[in-house]
């Protein structure tokens, strides 16, 4: 700017201001010629101003300045959230594609043990020509037909991006196996996990953040479609109408949804998840009462338990002698394992017809249903989802043991029990024969040490480590590597120590397990 610029500018300030009002106005309008002006500069431009309109424009001109900083403040941040708002609507709507009804659902099973198949299987039922469903598994064991297998990830189709991802693999392995399964997440992806004690902060950690973790606890029900299934989602994932509709489907295609927050998945594995091995004790237990007093064969009556946990009491030209019944059931209201209360209420109506022994067994299942109701909700269940899980378990047990082709009622609790795992702990309590105590207290025992147990594994050093594990997946392989190793070999050394007292422990087991398959052959005649 020029010095006759400068005598100019000045001028009109001098000549068209007599206000401190119209000398800022007069400055807003100038603001361009000012742009490049130097504070030595513009002291020469006022010149000609007194010192009262000096001191009033100077108040005036810092409190617009103020007031154009907070303005400009606003603006900034409002064009952040802008920004967010645009980045929100990108994403939303590559998730609004995920639950969109036209569109054919691309879903990925990593893993396919025990509950994979029936996940898949109900899926393919329930979804048909809806979905594409792509499983990865070392073997291809029973693939509903249709769907596409892949031995490992280095099969699938490069650029593949899939919408739903179930993880069924071990929890001891998912660090290992999950991080490359992430450039095959679609932008939003719902993972459904069914894998044990593995939360949903470490499953984002090895499949990316962007993706939106649905936690389940199913149980072996899913192989009948009838596993009562917690299900726990982050705080903070948000899921659209569509979308929870989409996942609820998903889910119901194996079990009922019991919708629950993340640190109650214990609670679900303590009641649900290790459930059918208590209701096959209780069930084994009639069946064997049955043949043993009343004269049954023993297929005979384990039909008669399986239909009446089922369906209730089957209908009779006999006259039940309900009189008879209560008095009966009044045997469970003594103090001793659950299995000997059954013995001594069955014994009690030994000589009953069919028609009252039919509403003694279905008295007993109730008694036990309502004990089980009560151990649920000293786990702090509502009486609402206490009985969904009661009654799931139940029903969903006796009809998988139902089954055209099922195990028997002592194999198929095995399959539940897991050494030192929770179902084991469970059952510990509720086949105790110590005294004292009353079948409410007997399954709140049972209950309560299940969830104890699921609580010491959650919390255990295999998990911490997994979870570290998992965080290092995360980073970068040249950093941790070392550490990775050391960590897996830490892994390895803890399994090892623990060889010692698993090993002492097997001769027992294996004796109980001998015992249980020789008392099945002598159950079945």
């Amino acid at each position: 700017m020029t010095q006759e610029d400068l005598h100019v500018l000045g001028k009109s300030f001098t000549e068209s201001s007599t206000s401190s009002a119209g000398l800022v106005r007069k400055m807003k309008e100038q603001n361009k010629s000012l742009k490049n002006l130097t504070p030595h500069e513009g002291e020469k431009i006022f010149s000609g101003i007194s010192s009262t309109q000096l001191k009033a424009a100077k108040k005036q001109a810092l409190e617009e300045a103020q007031a154009l900083l907070t303005i400009n403040k606003i603006l900034a941040e409002s064009l952040l959230e802008r920004e967010n708002a645009l980045t929100t609507e990108t994403t939303t709507d590559a998730k609004s594609e995920i639950a969109d009804p036209t569109r054919k659902k691309k879903i990925l099973m990593i893993g396919y043990g025990n509950m994979g198949r029936p996940i898949a299987e109900g899926m393919v039922e329930n979804f048909g020509d809806g979905m594409e469903l792509t499983v990865v598994n070392p073997s291809p064991r029973e693939l509903p037909a249709g769907v596409n297998y892949y031995s490992s990830v280095d099969g699938l189709p490069e650029g593949e991006k899939f919408d739903v991802v179930f993880v069924s693999v071990k929890p001891q392995i998912a660090p290992q196996v999950l991080p490359s399964y992430k450039e095959y997440m679609a932008d939003g992806a719902i993972v459904v996990s069914i894998m044990a004690g593995t939360q949903i902060e470490t499953i984002q950690q090895m499949l990316g953040e962007n993706v939106r973790v649905v936690r389940t606890m199913p149980s072996i029900c899913a192989d009948v479609g009838k596993s009562p299934t917690g299900v726990a989602t982050a705080k903070g994932d948000n899921f659209s109408e569509a979308e929870s509709e989409l996942v609820t489907k998903l889910i119901q295609s194996f079990g009922e949804v019991v919708p629950v927050e993340e640190n109650r998945i214990n609670a679900i594995t303590a009641v649900a998840g290790s459930g059918p091995a208590y209701v096959c004790h209780v069930l084994e237990s009639a069946a064997q009462a049955l043949t043993k007093h009343c004269g049954l064969e023993y297929e005979e009556a384990k039909k008669l338990v399986l239909d009446t946990a089922i369906k209730g009491v089957r209908p009779s030209e006999q006259q039940p002698d309900v009189t008879r019944v209560r008095e009966v059931l009044k045997n469970l209201e003594d103090k001793d394992s659950v299995a000997n209360l059954i013995d001594k209420t069955v014994e009690a109506g030994k000589d009953a017809n069919l028609a009252t022994m039919g509403m003694i067994v279905d008295g007993i299942l109730l008694r036990v249903k309502s004990a089980y109701i009560t151990g649920a909700k000293k786990l702090e269940f509502s009486q609402e989802d206490a009985e969904k899980l009661v009654r799931g378990t139940m029903v969903g047990t006796a009809e998988l043991a139902a089954a055209e082709g099922a195990k028997s009622l002592p194999a198929l609790e095995r399959s539940v029990v897991s050494l030192r795992g929770t179902t084991e702990a469970g059952l510990g309590k509720l086949k105790s024969a110590v005294n004292g105590r009353n079948i409410d207290e007997v399954l709140s025992e049972t209950v309560q040490a299940a969830f104890d147990r699921a609580e010491e594994l959650g919390n255990g050093l295999e998990f911490s480590v997994t979870r570290t594990l998992a965080q290092l997946s995360a980073a970068k392989p040249t950093t941790v590597n070392k550490a990775e190793v050391a960590l897996s070999r830490l892994l390895e050394a803890t399994t090892s120590k623990l060889l010692d007292e698993v090993t002492k422990e097997v001769g027992a087991a294996t004796a109980f397990q001998l015992d249980a398959i020789s008392q099945e052959k002598g159950g079945r005649g």
